[in-house]
């Protein structure tokens, strides 16, 4: 059982949005809880307590609040919560950064990407507790994959840099293992090689430019330049950005 919870100001749009993801959930997941709002005034703690994923109007015309406040309330309860923000203009507010914004949905293309973006985000949240299993010194350790930073290659050994949520605590396992092979076992779980150094957890970074990737608790990590053009387009897609050209 999971719950997600959809809010958007227009009315006729919110009905119509609850019966299409009523409709490709119960496809898949007969045991999904949906909740429905047009205002945030109208959620309580309760409710954003439980939910799981969020399916959240960006703007709201007149009211004091947007999507992105929203957002911030339900991640003071749920750091694992999967967003998806709406929106009617190509431009995404650089604010989901903050709150992780997981994709980007122009209600243009409701039609076209509601039911892959929501498949994703349904994965994405059950993905959240998944583990990689690591060997250390002959000891076997399970290590969450979003509590994993980055990942580093120095000299033949393997650097697990890892954070839990609400912690400034920096954990560290090291390990015999090749940056290729982590690539490998970490495909389709949401990590991208920006160096030839370093796979990143994607759901950590803030920023991503040629030089460097900047991540959600301050850190930064070198970049290549010869790796951004394709790299930041794989990022971009994962981020639900509209790329243009």
């Amino acid at each position: 059982m999971y719950t997600v919870l959809l809010c958007d100001d227009d009315a006729l749009f919110l009905e119509e949005l609850l019966s299409r993801v009523s409709e490709i959930l119960s496809k898949n997941d007969p045991r999904v809880r949906l909740h429905s709002f047009s205002g945030m005034e109208e959620i309580g703690d309760a409710i954003l307590s439980q939910t799981d994923i969020a399916i959240l109007d960006i703007d709201f015309a007149g009211k004091p609040y947007n999507g992105i406040g929203i957002a911030r309330r339900l991640r003071a309860f749920r750091d694992d919560a999967v967003i998806i923000f709406l929106t009617n203009y190509v431009e995404y507010a650089p604010e989901g950064y903050e709150v992780r914004a997981f994709r980007y949905l122009l209600k243009s293309d409701l039609d076209r990407k509601l039911a892959p973006y929501l498949s994703q985000a349904v994965d994405a949240f059950r993905s959240g507790s998944e583990s990689i299993r690591f060997q250390l010194s002959g000891e076997i350790i399970d290590i969450s994959v979003k509590n994993i930073l980055y990942i580093e290659s120095q000299l033949h050994k393997i650097k697990v840099f890892t954070q839990l949520p609400n912690s400034k605590k920096i954990g560290v396992y090291t390990f015999n293992s090749s940056i290729g092979e982590m690539e490998q076992e970490l495909s389709g779980k949401g990590f991208l090689r920006i160096h030839k150094s370093y796979l990143v957890n994607m759901a950590h970074i803030q920023k991503y430019t040629c030089h460097l990737a900047q991540l959600d608790n301050g850190m930064t990590l070198r970049a290549s330049a010869a790796r951004y053009a394709e790299q930041k387009e794989r990022y971009l897609l994962w981020k639900g950005a509209v790329i243009n050209g």
